[in-house]
């Protein structure tokens, strides 16, 4: 989660400093509407090259690092974005988002620009809309902690129908109006974030703020000043008075996302924090009362951590008043093609283009991938897809190579599966080998074509587009005598 485009821009919590971006080379409307567009988002520092010479002189000398993002077009007056991407690279900022746009009439330069490195390409007329969504999705993927005031709470974009996902939402929506703290537990990429922002957002909380930290993502000696806050000298570094996310959350609902990665000594502080509804500031006298609803979120198995003595009996019990568990997408295929269609349209609506359709081998691909890197791996991959076509169909050759690899029969993570995953695998491989013919396939699979039909639709898989019909000389064969 990755992110939705129903929910209102990340905005940065107070202490992480502010974000320093590059604008090269802007335009009048540009040059009026970014400023405007990072003020709603959080503070920063922007520099300004008037062209791509400059810029490409500015990222070397500063060693490009400094920079969170950089804005560009990506044909500059005397340079390119592809050289822009390569200066940067060069300087060392791996860790700088690059951010361009280019005008309609050069829209096959966008496939392009995403394979040079580009992790956003806007075709204009680029609204203030947009921007500010593209830019509130790349400053909150690049910083560990992410704060939305007020989220619009039109939350419709947790897609799909599976029987597992429809009894979590149903759970989501009993649980919401409550202040119990919540644990969601799931596998990378599975959607976590967008469970936890689905209760805030039915609960009566959904008016205060919602703040998200990754724990995982910040260092071991920062991180009860990134939860409790500190004191201007409280150690070296310490300029100022920072306020922790439990502050910056009061009111609201708090997202602890990978709690199983803190240490036991921040698992002390972080239950007696929940306990008192206090928190004491590193270098403070006192401590601070603060009210918020947790919510935490990690991958890993709890209770084997517990029994290992990795974490902390006690504050599981006080984080998993209430658990919800989201099923990997291998589980959810009947949910792939109805998420891999959203993801496509918003795709298509970012770059100003017509929604493609799956093409009948990109559907059976789809079907028979293991999805090791969950709803994720899925958006990422519509997302390339999307750029990378030409016409108004997806096919095979625009999907990242591993899906088009034979799919491995058996994830590594499930060495033991269930006849019901073994039967959803052995169907999507004999479909997958007759070219969707359900006829040939049935006879394959030792069963009728009613039976296959039934089970298709059990699978959710019944609007999956039948196969060519076989040639005269496949269906008839003559006898060489």
């Amino acid at each position: 989660m990755s992110r939705s485009d129903s929910l209102s821009l990340p905005v940065l919590s107070p202490g992480t400093g502010p974000v320093r971006v590059l604008l090269v080379e802007p335009g009048e409307a540009l040059a009026s509407a970014l400023p405007a567009a990072l003020r709603a988002l959080t503070a920063y520092r922007m520099d300004s090259a008037s062209c791509g010479p400059e810029a490409v002189s500015m990222l070397t000398d500063r060693a490009g690092v400094g920079y969170d993002l950089v804005v560009t077009p990506w044909s500059t007056a005397a340079t390119s974005g592809r050289e822009i991407l390569h200066a940067l690279r060069r300087a060392g900022g791996d860790r700088t988002a690059v951010l361009s746009w280019l005008p309609r009439a050069q829209l096959s330069q966008l496939p392009a620009a995403m394979e040079a490195g580009a992790a956003a390409v806007l075709v204009e007329p680029v609204t203030a809309e947009l921007l500010g969504e593209e830019l509130g999705r790349l400053i909150g993927s690049r910083r560990p902690v992410t704060v939305a005031p007020q989220i619009n709470c039109t939350f419709q974009c947790i897609v799909g129908g599976n029987s597992a996902m429809r009894a979590t939402m149903q759970l989501v929506e009993e649980v919401a109006p409550s202040e119990a703290n919540v644990l969601v537990l799931g596998a990378t990429g599975t959607g976590k974030e967008l469970i936890a922002r689905a209760i805030h957002c039915k609960s009566p909380r959904r008016t205060g703020p919602f703040v998200a930290v990754n724990c995982s993502a910040i260092p071991e000696g920062l991180i009860e000043s990134e939860l409790f806050g500190h004191r201007k000298g409280a150690f070296t570094g310490a300029v100022a008075d920072h306020r922790g996310v439990f502050e910056s959350a009061n009111g609201g609902t708090l997202l602890l996302d990978e709690i199983g990665d803190l240490s036991p000594a921040v698992q002390v502080r972080l239950l007696r924090a929940i306990q008192e509804r206090r928190v004491h500031p590193v270098g403070a006298d006192g401590s601070r009362p603060v009210d918020v609803r947790i919510v935490a979120a990690t991958h890993q198995p709890l209770l084997e951590r517990i029994a290992e003595g990795a974490f902390r009996e006690d504050l599981y019990y006080r984080l998993a008043v209430v658990e919800l568990e989201l099923p990997p997408l291998r589980e959810r295929r009947e949910d792939i093609l109805s998420l891999a269609e959203h993801f496509l349209r918003r795709s298509a609506n970012r770059v100003g283009r017509a929604v493609p359709r799956l093409s009948t081998d990109v559907v059976r691909v789809l079907l028979a991938h293991s999805w090791p890197g969950n709803v994720r791996e899925l958006e990422n991959a519509m997302e390339r897809a999307m750029l990378l076509s030409r016409g108004d169909q997806i096919e095979l050759t625009v999907l990242p190579p591993r899906l088009r690899r034979p799919a491995d029969p058996a994830p590594t993570d499930d060495p033991f599966p269930t006849l019901a995953e073994l039967e959803q695998r052995q169907i999507a491989r004999v479909l997958a080998h007759t070219e969707g013919r359900r006829g040939e396939a049935a006879r394959l699979l030792g069963i009728d074509r009613k039976t296959l039909y039934r089970k298709l639709e059990a699978l959710g898989l019944s609007d999956l587009p039948d196969g060519p019909a076989p040639d005269a000389a496949s269906a008839c064969p003559t006898d060489p005598a």
